[in-house]
């Protein structure tokens, strides 16, 4: 079985495969996390609209976050919503 089936077959049936715009933005989150030197359960602390698995789950490209959960977010590591999803292509 090849990496890519094995992927396929551990994502719940219900779930899309992760998008590269998934991954970028979940990349640009773990990035913004790391340089205020923050835990994940730190974060989720202060951003009670999301879950650590939630925001492992967006950290890893597998799912998007809500708009809401963009918003606190954005609102917590002060940078606007747009310097969030700058550079993102749709793929």
């Amino acid at each position: 079985m090849k990496a890519s089936d094995l992927a396929g077959a551990l994502q719940a049936p219900d779930e899309p495969a992760p998008r590269q715009g998934d991954a970028e933005l979940g990349r640009k989150l773990g990035d913004l996390r790391r340089s205020f030197n923050l835990n994940q359960i730190t974060v989720v602390d202060h951003v009670t609209s999301i879950s650590r698995h939630h925001l492992s789950m967006i950290e890893t490209g597998i799912t998007m976050p809500t708009v809401r959960t963009l918003i606190d977010l954005a609102d917590f590591y002060e940078v606007s919503i747009d310097e969030l999803l700058a550079h993102m292509r749709s793929s």
